[in-house]
């Protein structure tokens, strides 16, 4: 059975991007850019501005890391896409999930 992706209301949350690397080295990135959006099912961006800077997590191997801040307007109950696009290297690599809005209980 598959986790489902959430955020929680009213709350801070993370956008985390964990151990990036290099396809041909195996190496990790911690040089990259990456970045987030982030919409409705209409393709509506919930975030002003549209992107969201992930930053490098020192010391990590290639993780990086966004917050979301509690007042982001999402609504219970529906779903959103987020898509993450790193590029760092000459390399690009893109992912998208689905998230669900949900308040804490």
């Amino acid at each position: 059975m598959a986790t489902e992706n959430v955020f929680l209301l009213a709350n801070s949350n993370t956008i985390e991007l964990r151990g990036l690397r290099n396809v041909f080295t195996d190496e990790y990135i911690n040089t990259a850019n990456v970045v987030a959006t982030l919409h409705t099912s209409k393709g509506v961006s919930v975030v002003t501005p549209d992107a969201i800077t992930l930053h490098y997590v020192e010391e990590s191997d290639g993780c990086y890391r966004a917050l979301l801040a509690p007042d982001t307007p999402l609504e219970e109950g529906k779903r959103y896409k987020l898509h993450i696009v790193a590029q760092g290297e000459g390399l690009t690599a893109t992912w998208e999930q689905l998230i669900q809005a949900k308040v804490r209980r």
